[in-house]
């Protein structure tokens, strides 16, 4: 048995490396499979390198750096255009309000020398809201943020403005890239803040705000991905799919007409392999018998996203006469 050396760092990326190999492997396995003892002779392939293998994308969002289709989750608008500004302390020249006008070119501060404990700015919605995002952009008129900038902070909320609870903690990038938080729920309250418990600007408890948006989660969107039509040399009676990503739940059905007739695809196979392109993701393997479709050598796959964050990576299918 030989034995890793070198760096913990190396080791860890030649452990990835491994695993992202067994990945492959194991993927190239469950496609062979269907060429040799299961008897498929014909088949396509889609690695979404492009959009070019989908005729309708209802709802799926690709990326194409990552060359990827998926359904993340939606968020409401931002909700601080709709409630009353409230904070602790404020600099005369740089109100909190500032820190919610989405300019780009007005900046919110604390007044100089402000205790610590009085750095928070935050909402009155007067209404129940379920914040559960928060984005955050330095922006250039408050200053360098890694000089005066705030960056560790708690979110949190109340339904009096007086007694507050945590809904979790974030850390603010001290740089003027906008940056996202997400927050398990907490249910829905009157009243949120964001307050500061370390900033930049070592010995003072002044600091300068990022512009502020908070939002609601609206789940994961609905999405469906209809495929072009892959000709067959005759009419299939099985198909079959191999499909590579993060497996939420939804349904796979194919078609041997060119869509005009569908049938469900069954659950054949399961495999989570960890660090496979990169993240925790499975090969599902779904095979449906087609025989009771009109005759037709179209066919064409149909992917539900259902109601869970799905993402894929690529599908290859398979089909025998």
């Amino acid at each position: 048995m030989s034995r890793l050396a070198g760096t913990p760092r190396a080791i860890l990326q030649r452990l990835y490396d491994l695993e992202v190999g067994l990945g492959i492997n194991t993927l190239r396995d469950v496609v062979e499979a269907g060429w040799s003892y299961l008897g498929y002779a014909h088949g396509a392939a889609d690695e979404f390198t492009d959009q070019t293998g989908i005729a309708v994308n209802s709802g799926a969002t690709y990326d194409a750096a990552g060359k990827h289709f998926s359904n993340p989750a939606a968020y409401t608008a931002d909700l601080t255009t709709t409630g009353q500004e409230i904070h602790g302390s404020q600099h005369a020249s740089y109100p909190a309000v500032n820190a919610f006008d989405d300019s780009g070119v007005t900046a919110a501060s604390t007044a100089v020398g402000a205790a610590l404990a009085d750095a928070w700015i935050g909402q009155h919605f007067g209404a129940g809201k379920a914040v559960r995002r928060i984005v955050a952009t330095y922006n250039a008129a408050g200053g360098t943020p890694s000089s005066v900038g705030f960056s560790a902070c708690v979110l949190e909320y109340s339904d009096d403005g007086s007694v507050w609870t945590s809904a979790g903690a974030f850390t603010l990038a001290l740089t003027l890239a906008a940056q996202s938080f997400d927050f398990a729920s907490a249910g829905s309250h009157d009243y949120w803040r964001v307050r500061a418990t370390a900033n930049a600007a070592t010995g003072t408890a002044n600091g300068v705000w990022p512009d502020l948006e908070m939002r609601e989660y609206l789940g994961f969107p609905a999405a469906i991905l209809t495929s072009i039509n892959f000709s067959a040399p005759t009419a299939p009676t099985m198909i079959r799919a191999v499909m590579a990503g993060q497996w939420g739940g939804g349904a796979l059905k194919v078609s041997r007409d060119g869509g005009t007739t569908w049938t469900a695809t069954s659950l054949d196979e399961f495999t989570s392999v960890t660090n496979f392109a990169g993240s925790n993701r499975q090969i599902v393997v779904a095979s449906a018998d087609v025989s009771g479709q009109p005759s037709g050598t179209s066919v064409v796959w149909q992917l539900d996203f259902g109601n869970a964050y799905s993402r894929f990576d690529g599908i290859w299918l398979q089909w025998r006469a």
